[in-house]
């Protein structure tokens, strides 16, 4: 249940201007999305799309390990995490 008022189904929920309950509330102009595990990056432009956002902005941050050897702590890259910053496409404004 949310303050004020309750969201009579899940079906109600668009991603365009949202309609919650009788209420429309605008999406947020710019948004952050990570490429998840097993997605391609086509794969990853292709939801931005179908959410209203184009890219703008492509990020890589690396995520390391910790590894303790004796007193010494030494840091060890695993993997790249890419993200990609979308902005709200003219027409969905």
């Amino acid at each position: 249940m949310y303050v004020g008022y309750e969201i009579p189904n899940k079906k109600e929920i668009n991603i365009g201007n949202v309609h919650i309950g009788g209420m429309y509330v605008s999406k947020k102009k710019k948004m952050k999305f990570e490429v998840q595990e097993g997605e391609s990056i086509a794969d990853c432009l292709e939801r931005m799309d179908k959410m209203g956002y184009k890219p703008v902005r492509r990020m890589e941050k690396p995520v390391f390990s910790e590894e303790k050897q004796g007193q010494n702590v030494h840091y060890e890259p695993i993997k790249q995490v890419i993200v990609f910053e979308g902005l709200l496409k003219e027409d969905e404004r």
